[in-house]
Order: structure tokens, then C-alpha cells, then sequence
């Protein structure tokens, strides 16, 4: 199974994905911490969510996890068990300041779920800012280092950056390490926006 794909969201479901975010994301609009503007909405369990959007989203999700070579798992294991978590994410710079979000260098297996996982990332929209792209590291996590030119010639880190762009799809593997990049505005009369929504569900 490769580590990570990235392609051109269907056009078929942007709609879709741009209405479902907007419903979920509107109530944090007048909420501004720090010069960011985030919300985590809480997960969904298929089988316990009533919202047909949410539903057909997981759905969505799956088909294309199975589709592009990231298998996952439909049969529940438990009653208690999370199998899969549906996050809605928004960032909005201010200014000319330097914006880090909250994540930093993380794997999804038996994070937000119980289990280990095959996570897809619809990316909405990423305008008006420079970063914001997502780092990889396909050789485990990265390490502070008190003396970085030393250590770093005995363990190279690698880092794949994925540039995030407006209506891209990522797909990636639970156990890889990865994080999201600074960003800033490209200009400071228009506050860039980035916005995605995470879907993981259960794998072997």
C-alpha cells in the first residue's frame, strides 16, 4: 500500500463537500481565537448519525479509501468502538502574522478513533496565504534535534510535502507521520482561508 496519493477532487462532489462545510463550520464564523478560526465537529458513527449528508459523505469517503488503494473496513467490531471520525477544519489568517495550527508532527491510528485507520482529506479551499501545505515523513517521526547538522547526517529526516490547492483529495495511510505547515497572508487586505474536512475510518 503506498504511504499517500493525492489527486483532483471529483467534480461531482464539490457541492456536496462545500455545502456540507458550510453547514457545519457557520456558527464558528464570529469566533476568532488567536487569529485563527477552527472548528472540530464531533465524530460521526454511521450507524448512529442521522444527518444524510454526514451519511453520504462516510460513504463518499469509503468508496474512494477502497477505490485508490486504502482499504477499509465496513463491519463494525464493537458497540463502543469509534471506527470512524468526520472533522470539519478552518483556518483564516489575519493580517501579516505567522499562523501554526494547533497540530503538530501526528499519526491518525488510535487517535480521534479506537483503531488503526486509512484517512482521506478533502481540501475545500486554500486561498489568499503562502504555506499551509501538509509535511510527510515517510520514515517515522521527527525528532528536535540539540545538535541538528550532527544528527541529522547520522539520521536523515525525509519530508514529502504535499502543496495544498482548492479541490485536491488526499489519502493517507494511519500510521504515517505528518503535520500542517505555517501560513501567513499573501496580502494584507484579503485574510486567506484554508479549508478541509477529515474523514478516517477503520482499517486492518
Amino acid at each position: 500500500m503506498d504511504t499517500y496519493k493525492y489527486i483532483d477532487t471529483p467534480e461531482d462532489i464539490r457541492v456536496l463537500l462545500s455545502e456540507l462545510f458550510d453547514k457545519e463550520i457557520h456558527d464558528m464564523e464570529d469566533e476568532n481565537l488567536d487569529g485563527r478560526l477552527e472548528q472540530y465537529a464531533p465524530f460521526y458513527k454511521p450507524d448512529l448519525c442521522d444527518d444524510p449528508g454526514i451519511l453520504r459523505l462516510v460513504d463518499i469517503s469509503r468508496e474512494l479509501l477502497n477505490q485508490h488503494g486504502f482499504p477499509v473496513i465496513d463491519t463494525p467490531v464493537s458497540e463502543t468502538a469509534v471506527e470512524c471520525v468526520v472533522e470539519f477544519h478552518m483556518y483564516k489568517a489575519i493580517g501579516d502574522e505567522m499562523m501554526s495550527p494547533e497540530f503538530t508532527a501526528h499519526i491518525d491510528d488510535h487517535g480521534a478513533t479506537t483503531c488503526k485507520v486509512n484517512t482521506i482529506i478533502f481540501y475545500i479551499e486554500k486561498t489568499g496565504l503562502s504555506g499551509g501545505d501538509l509535511l510527510i515523513y515517510p520514515n517515522g517521526k521527527p525528532h528536535k534535534k540539540s545538535n541538528p547538522l550532527v544528527e541529522l547526517i547520522i539520521t536523515p529526516i525525509i519530508i514529502n510535502r504535499v502543496i495544498v490547492e482548492s479541490n485536491k483529495i488526499l489519502f493517507l495511510r494511519g500510521d504515517v507521520w505528518h503535520e500542517p505547515e505555517t501560513m501567513r497572508n499573501i496580502s494584507n487586505e484579503i485574510n486567506g482561508v484554508r479549508k478541509c474536512i477529515v474523514v478516517q475510518i477503520r482499517r486492518d
